[in-house]
């Protein structure tokens, strides 16, 4: 005998065999008709009938003013749309017919952020889940247990759990090489090949709870693409030319930019009690004419042409002085202070190859 079901659900939770037949009323009727509800089908014009209700071992004889399964109900406390009932409410109803009921279990479903207040039928946690048309896949779970008794009123929580892969892309920088040319003018430089950032791939596999990461697990990596150091040319083409100057034209092989500073003896630091007072890195006394260097930009013995200031020679360093920075020098009495860039000539001829630092350093920052 097929049963017609008045909304969702699909398993059994509880079945209550109604007989409309003569006889007495029962005192054991569990009374579990009772919940308010909406009935589907139209009132009918009542008759009276004599209605026996039994629900496994318990009875109950009525007799009410029903002609169809729907009145029959209605006058029985309702029926949720979510309940089974057989035949269809819209039957006829006369003394001796026969109606099954099932009746379904309220509950509240939550999954994620979600909240719904459902009913449905079955005995466990499951069965009631699948009569709602909710299903457990995979690594999916709910709480209570699928196997847990299903309880009037009861919280069911179903944790949704799934897996994807998370594909990263990190980049690798590149390294700036350098190479002569012999056919580019010292000072010069060019770009002979662009530089290309490498690229890592990284690979995690993600377990999601209710659509949000729980666990990020990494599986492995690998170099999708290696980088490309960028290529840049430096001239080695030494050019002799020529600046005019007080004195007249001086031939250089360089010009470099450069901050310039000033110093005395009396200015260096050492006392001039010091045995060390005045005397220079070249171990010369210090005096109009002396300049000092990094001799690493600028080799000691250097002649060097300074606008402003004159013809000097590369006679000393000190610990300030880094990079492109020189330091002239005055005799106490002719100190004049000097902070300003300057464009000097480093005078002909040049040192050899292993004394030219040929690309030079980028510091200090003019201003």
């Amino acid at each position: 005998m097929a049963a017609l079901i008045l909304g969702v659900g699909a398993l059994t939770l509880a079945a209550v065999t109604l007989a409309y037949v003569s006889g007495r009323r029962s005192a054991r009727w569990a009374g579990s008709l009772s919940q308010p509800a909406t009935v589907i089908g139209a009132p009918a014009t009542p008759s009276p009938v004599r209605v026996m209700a039994r629900a496994g071992a318990l009875e109950m004889e009525t007799t009410g003013s029903s002609q169809t399964v729907a009145d029959w109900c209605r006058q029985s406390g309702g029926l949720f749309e979510a309940d089974r009932v057989w035949p269809e409410p819209a039957a006829p109803l006369t003394t001796g017919a026969s109606v099954w009921t099932e009746r379904s279990t309220p509950f509240t479903l939550v999954i994620g952020n979600r909240q719904q207040e459902l009913r449905g039928h079955g005995t466990t946690v499951a069965e009631a889940l699948a009569s709602v048309g909710v299903f457990l896949v995979g690594r999916d779970y709910s709480v209570p247990e699928g196997n847990a008794p299903l309880l009037w009123g009861q919280t069911i929580a179903v944790n949704r759990v799934s897996e994807r892969l998370e594909i990263a892309q990190e980049t690798t920088s590149f390294e700036t090489r350098w190479e002569a040319d012999p056919d580019l003018e010292l000072d010069q430089t060019r770009l002979a090949r662009e530089g290309q950032e490498g690229v890592r791939v990284i690979r995690h596999k993600l377990t999601l709870l209710n659509e949000e990461v729980a666990d990020r697990h990494f599986e492995d990596a690998w170099i999708q693409q290696e980088p490309l150091d960028r290529l840049m040319a430096y001239g080695t083409k030494v050019v002799i030319r020529q600046v005019d100057t007080p004195a007249g034209a001086l031939e250089y092989w360089r010009k470099v930019r450069v901050l310039v500073t000033s110093y005395s003896p009396s200015t260096a630091g050492p006392s001039p009690s010091s045995p060390y007072y005045g005397i220079t890195r070249s171990g010369k006394r210090a005096t109009t004419g002396m300049v000092a260097v990094d001799t690493s930009v600028i080799p000691m013995g250097t002649r060097m042409y300074v606008p402003g200031y004159g013809v000097g020679v590369a006679e000393d360093t000190g610990s300030a002085i880094i990079g492109r920075h020189i330091d002239v020098c005055y005799d106490d009495d002719e100190l004049i202070h000097w902070r300003r860039w300057v464009d000097i000539y480093l005078l002909a001829p040049e040192p050899p190859e292993w004394g030219i630092r040929w690309v030079l350093p980028n510091w200090p920052k003019e201003r």
